[in-house]
């Protein structure tokens, strides 16, 4: 969201640099590569063909042995109530379950893993972690 770049550059000015791309397989080019790609809150926002391409773009990114981390809300059996009603109100229509984030992740990153979360917040809320290693 070009806002929340904007919002970045006035709260951080110098201390780093704020770009809105495309997820596209050619949203890195010129960047170099990378040992980590962390998209946070990202994937639930996204259909399944563009986190595809998110993961595409982390897998040519990504040096040999570097590794993808997501974090997005999930939906888990016997989850607390409120965090299902947060979850279903989030302004993002792809909340996924686990199963369901690791098929897209395990497309370009055969041996992902997920981990489940329930206590990052001060309030009742389900994450996702989501950790993938290149393939040298």
């Amino acid at each position: 969201s070009e806002d929340y770049i904007s919002a970045a550059r006035i709260r951080f000015g110098a201390k780093g640099t704020f770009v809105t791309r495309a997820v596209t397989p050619d949203a890195v080019e010129g960047l170099g590569q990378f040992d980590v790609v962390i998209a946070l809150g990202v994937l639930h926002h996204l259909t399944d063909t563009e986190a595809d391409a998110l993961f595409a773009i982390a897998d040519k990114a990504l040096r040999p042995k570097g590794r993808v981390v997501t974090c997005d809300g999930a939906f888990v059996p016997s989850q607390n109530p409120f965090a299902r009603v947060l979850l279903r109100l989030d302004r993002g229509r792809y909340v996924r379950t686990p199963d369901g984030y690791l098929a897209i992740a395990r497309r370009r990153f055969p041996d992902a893993t997920a981990q489940i979360v329930h206590d990052l917040l001060p309030i009742p809320y389900t994450h996702c972690i989501i950790e993938g290693i290149k393939v040298a």
